[in-house]
């Protein structure tokens, strides 16, 4: 099948670039399928990113090797493969000089990857997929593939089904329709939307995926300004195949053509697979502990300087201070006094509530009453839903991260 004409033919006219093929777009034949898609284009070859040719020790890309593949357009399938693998980010980057040789002679090179391009780390190998056009497969494309081909009971079954995918379609084009029932078509088809739809939502990572289920399961979003949403988010869920924007409104269109049930099932499908904590939360829970830690040092250093104010507070929280001491140690405790770490056993909004008011009319640890009101505002409830083990989503990381270097550079 030639699902895939206009990502060669966009390849070969911008020479170097990088496609998401997430699971929503990729076909049962993906490969040969891509084959199909080029044959009357340009002779390609595919160089499979799960089994790059090796020098003998088996520890480096044989690069010479990627020089002399032949073809008009080089394919680098399944890029992510590198992200997965303990040597693949020293692969990534011997990759990139072979790779941009082949472009600067006049290779076209088409990146395919599973996962995004934000998934891809800051280092010189990752330019092979960073810095590059990103291309998509035009929306409606698979339902055009369709289309010219000849219609019967089946296709047409095919084509009220398959909600405009090409992974769905390609399924459900093998599905043994003549010998179902109507119950087993339906829930064929229902089951090849979801599959696709959840591996493609985990696919575009944590904090997208706690994105979705706020805006879209819990707000019940699903059409809303594309300019209130950050490009990141926007290139993401539109390259994957999540979402579109309406040229007629700039809107941004969360699940087209996906019916309501569908989406729903997916995205508690993805979340209730997540059994391993995920990179983005890992990463935020360990700047949530940074700043914590970083906040309640400074309230202690600047109560010691304070006397007055330390006992004030001490006598404010004391019941707290030694309820929390008990229940947590098994030590019972009759007097603040003897605990020690005392601001370690109150709440993080507790700490932050104590610095807004000891900075009022002057500074704490450089940082204003205004500024420490804003952090408990915003890092509190982001606190709460890491505790609970819900999702980060984009910009998170970047806000703790950001309120700490304010405590820091003070």
């Amino acid at each position: 099948m030639t699902w895939y004409v206009p990502i060669i033919r966009t390849a070969l006219t911008r020479r170097h670039v990088f496609w998401h093929s997430s699971a929503l777009h990729r076909s049962q034949d993906f490969v040969t399928d891509l084959q199909a898609s080029a044959l009357d284009i340009c002779t390609l070859q595919v160089l499979d990113c799960s089994a790059l040719p090796l020098l003998s020790d088996r520890s480096d890309v044989d690069a010479d090797c990627i020089s002399d593949l032949p073809g008009d357009l080089l394919i680098l399938l399944d890029f992510h493969r590198l992200l997965e693998i303990r040597r693949g980010r020293a692969w990534m980057r011997q990759l990139r000089p072979a790779v941009l040789e082949r472009v600067q002679g006049g290779t076209a090179v088409l990146v395919t990857s599973d996962l995004p391009r934000r998934s891809y780390p800051a280092i010189d190998g990752s330019s092979i997929a960073t810095d590059c056009y990103a291309a998509a497969l035009p929306n409606d494309h698979a339902r055009t593939i369709l289309n010219d081909l000849p219609r019967d009971e089946h296709m047409t079954w095919v084509i009220n089904n398959a909600r405009h995918t090409v992974a769905v379609s390609s399924e459900l084009l093998k599905f043994n329709y003549d010998n179902a029932t109507g119950g087993e078509r339906r829930r064929a088809a229902a089951q090849a939307r979801q599959t696709a739809l959840q591996s493609t939502i985990t696919q575009c990572g944590a904090e997208l995926l706690g994105w979705i289920e706020d805006t879209f399961l819990f707000r019940r979003q699903r059409s809303m300004a594309a300019v209130d949403v950050t490009d990141d988010i926007v290139a993401t869920l539109t390259a994957s195949g999540l979402a579109h924007v309406d040229p007629r409104d700039d809107s941004l269109q969360l699940f087209p053509d996906v019916n309501q049930s569908d989406a729903e099932i997916s995205i508690v499908a993805a979340q209730e697979a997540m059994l391993e904590a995920p990179p983005e939360w890992l990463a935020v829970a360990a700047a949530l502990f940074q700043l914590e830690k970083t906040a309640r040092q400074a309230l202690s250093r600047h109560l010691e300087l304070h006397p007055d104010a330390k006992s004030a507070a001490l006598a404010q929280f004391a019941s707290k201070i030694t309820r929390n001491y008990s229940d947590d140690t098994g030590l019972k405790a009759t007097d603040v006094s003897v605990v020690p770490l005392p601001w370690n056993w109150v709440d993080m909004s507790d700490v932050l509530r104590l610095l807004a008011e000891s900075a009022d009319g002057s500074r704490v640890a450089g940082v204003t009453a205004a500024t420490w009101k804003r952090m408990a505002e915003d890092v509190v409830p982001l606190r709460n839903r890491i505790q609970h083990m819900r999702l980060p989503r984009p910009g998170d990381l970047d806000l703790v991260q950001r309120y700490r270097r304010q405590i820091l550079r003070s």
